[in-house]
């Protein structure tokens, strides 16, 4: 999936509507609820996407117009192989996997675009999204 978004195709924004069936039910008080497994694995693939391709800008192989449409076009496909729509659990490291994405170090991604994809995920993340066979 490593920068294949320099094709300069436009992408079709299609089922990208913020709409998840809202409820009606008041907000509780409780401690918060861990999200769902397919939007955890959303969630992680945006994470991913979002700090790779700032960084990406950031040491200079990316220009900043770029950006967006690359992690777009990055959280789509993460989504589309995993694929999150067959995710299951949430793993205890799930939290601690988004911090540790977050906090890797721009010069990781100081890479050519054909050695995007050797930048590995931290271990916390091999089971903060579940899938069952």
């Amino acid at each position: 999936w490593a920068l294949g978004a320099c094709s300069g195709k436009t992408v079709e924004e299609e089922g990208a509507g913020g709409d998840s069936g809202g409820t009606d039910k008041p907000p509780v008080k409780n401690p918060p609820k861990p999200p769902s497994p397919v939007k955890a694995c959303q969630t992680y693939a945006s994470t991913w996407c979002t700090k790779a391709f700032g960084c990406y800008v950031q040491v200079g192989r990316l220009d900043e117009n770029s950006r967006q449409y690359n992690v777009d076009e990055c959280t789509r496909l993460i989504i589309e192989k995993l694929p999150c729509s067959a995710a299951t659990s949430v793993g205890g490291d799930y939290d601690k996997c988004l911090t540790q994405i977050k906090g890797i170090a721009c010069s990781k991604w100081d890479v050519p675009q054909t050695q995007f994809a050797t930048v590995i995920p931290p271990s916390s993340c091999d089971s903060a999204v579940g899938f069952d066979e």
